[in-house]
């Protein structure tokens, strides 16, 4: 080549451009793509972005057909028009010379030379690539290695998808460039799917595993069973442990069943919300209630998990407390679990083996089990003939009537 004003330099001579892709397909060393047949060949150079690829074309069409008008001025001017041109007389010479050869290397031209498509002008040109790229897949796919196989099933499908996918193609890149990025989208969800059953089989193999140990080793399951609660998340608490052997207790199998889900599981604790939203809320509702609200919240100030210590309102029948206990529990966003101390005893709330036995937990494990979290409100109620001495006392005269 030589050396032109500006810095600037001419296209390459013909004889140059055959040089270098003669060199350069010499020294080429990818032994995967010797086996494939020439369009797929050439494709899977533009994927991995070879260099000199239309020379080393160029330099494979001259080696058939030496000094090929055509090939000399495609080599020179590099134009879609130039590159058809050529493609059309190595067809004919491929019907005169019965060379299926030339067939091939007229393909690989369009392949590497078709601007991606906008319209129909070259519709023919495209489909005839297309055919060749899918034959020569399905010859190939059966002995080549997996990964390459990949690739080329990706290219060749992205390149059926052009037509179609115009609109969201980047202009100014050729076809197979474009074939390429669409065939790795097209990928992707299939991927993706495999990944997934591959992790789903990989975790039903692991479960398998793990119960077929614990079935020929208790000990050890209970080992490891104790030590994955250890690694509890923060803000959530294990309200309730127990052995494989105690969960196949037969006598606890009427309050196991319906209570499975929060046994050796880590409960959520419930956060504080923002205090002021919840105080506000509480005093549109009840705002005659104002110094109880605050004396209940008071409790929540400077902690990050809802804890209320206990808490007895004194007041007039239907002035509104356990409507107000209710509606605590929904602000501060906890379940609230309503008990009739009247008629009850102590074993409804510390629990004891007779309860268990008799399959009735306790309640307050109850509340738990049903607000999924592991610090829910209780609400207890009482006449008056029921008071003992409480913890705190919070006195209120609701001034109507209303409620329980």
């Amino acid at each position: 080549m030589s050396a032109a004003k500006d810095d600037d330099f001419d296209l390459p001579a013909a004889d140059d451009a055959l040089s270098t892709g003669a060199a350069a397909d010499s020294a080429h060393s990818d032994d995967r793509l010797k086996g494939l047949p020439r369009v797929l060949r050439y494709s899977m150079l533009i994927i991995y972005r070879a260099d000199h690829v239309l020379e080393r074309l160029a330099a494979e069409i001259d080696e058939l057909c030496p000094q090929l008008p055509q090939n000399v001025a495609w080599a020179t001017a590099r134009t879609p028009d130039a590159a058809l041109v050529l493609a059309a007389e190595l067809d004919r010479r491929a019907v005169i010379q019965n060379e299926p050869n030339l067939r091939g290397l007229a393909d690989c031209v369009r392949l590497v030379y078709l601007p991606t498509p906008r319209d129909a002008v070259y519709f023919e040109e495209y489909r005839r690539v297309g055919k060749a790229l899918v034959q020569a897949f399905h010859l190939s796919s059966r002995h080549a290695e997996e990964q390459l196989c990949c690739d080329l099933e990706g290219f060749t499908f992205g390149w059926a998808a052009l037509p179609a996918c115009t609109h969201i193609l980047p202009r100014g890149v050729s076809a197979a460039m474009n074939a390429a990025f669409l065939g790795s989208q097209m990928a992707e969800h299939r991927i993706s799917a495999a990944k997934a059953a591959v992790r789903r089989k990989t975790k039903e193999e692991e479960e398998r595993r793990k119960k077929q140990e614990a079935e020929e080793n208790p000990a050890a399951a209970e080992q490891q069973a104790a030590a994955a609660t250890e690694a509890i998340p923060e803000h959530h608490l294990v309200v309730a442990r127990l052995s494989n052997e105690e969960m196949k207790n037969p006598k606890l199998k009427d309050i196991l069943v319906p209570l499975k889900s929060v046994i050796n599981t880590a409960l959520p604790l419930v956060e504080v919300p923002p205090l002021h939203e919840v105080r506000n809320a509480l005093v549109f509702e009840f705002p005659y209630a104002v110094d109880v609200i605050d004396f209940a919240l008071a409790d929540l100030v400077g902690r990050v998990a809802i804890r209320l210590r206990p808490l007895l309102l004194v007041g007039d029948p239907g002035g509104g407390k356990s409507r107000f206990v209710r509606r605590l529990g929904d602000s501060l966003g906890i379940s609230v679990w309503r008990e009739d101390a009247s008629r009850s005893d102590g074993a409804v709330f510390g629990g004891t083996d007779r309860r268990w036995y008799s399959a009735e937990p306790c309640h307050a494990f109850l509340a738990i089990a049903q607000g999924r979290i592991a610090n829910p409100l209780g609400q207890r109620f009482l006449g008056l003939n029921h008071i003992r001495q409480p913890r705190r006392v919070c006195k209120t005269r609701c001034g109507r009537r209303g409620g329980d």
